[in-house]
């Protein structure tokens, strides 16, 4: 007696996976070139805004990155502040500042990107830049004396090679004040920074060096 044969159900080679209804091409496209347009207009804002000093914002990030920090003086609190004051330029008009001469003297080296700093060759008093207040006194290795004063409008003014002060942290300072005298044989060196950023101060003091 012949048996039937079972009819065998063939095996599936994978599981069936039903498809997920993806969105349309035009939406796609559409949120695309929303998101390019977006970010070809925060390059192009980046890239065309300029600082008082003339610089675009993208040379003066690069500018601070490339000089060396000193924590002692307070360049490094930049780094903690560098995203939102960059970006909070976009909204900020150009601001400008009335600063007093630093001494009576000759201005003998110009504010530069690779060497952001002036100097002038006085042998007379150092005089504060502006009203503010004394933030820190340092000693480098050869006893040369720095003095950092904190201005309004996010101004700060350090200067270089002090013989002394009769300043202490904390002081409050007048614009034109005799701050400090120079050491022997030395220029006196000015770093003034808005926003922990170096900027140059010339185009900003009531009197021209």
């Amino acid at each position: 007696m012949i048996k039937e044969t079972e009819q065998i159900t063939p095996t599936k080679p994978y599981e069936e996976i039903p498809s997920i209804p993806r969105p349309s091409g035009m939406l796609k496209l559409t949120r695309n070139t929303a998101f390019l347009m977006l970010l070809l207009v925060c390059l192009a804002s980046i890239h065309n805004q300029q600082l008082p000093d003339g610089r675009t914002v993208l040379t003066a990030v690069q500018s601070t990155v490339d000089q060396e920090w000193d924590e002692s003086l307070g360049r490094i609190t930049f780094v903690d502040n560098m995203m939102p004051q960059t970006l909070s330029v976009f909204f900020q008009e150009e601001e400008t500042y009335s600063l007093s001469l630093p001494c009576n003297g000759t201005l003998v080296h110009l504010w530069e990107t690779h060497a952001p700093y002036v100097s002038f060759n006085t042998a007379g008093s150092v005089l504060a830049i502006a009203d503010g207040e004394v933030m820190s006194l340092s000693h480098d290795s050869t006893d040369q004396l720095s003095l950092r004063i904190r201005h309004e409008n996010g101004l700060e003014s350090v200067y270089y090679h002090l013989a002394s002060t009769p300043l202490r942290e904390g002081d409050m300072v007048t614009s034109g004040e005799a701050v400090g005298s120079l050491q022997e044989g030395h220029n006196l060196v000015l770093d003034v920074r808005r926003n922990g950023l170096s900027i140059d101060p010339v185009a900003y003091f009531r009197n021209s060096p």
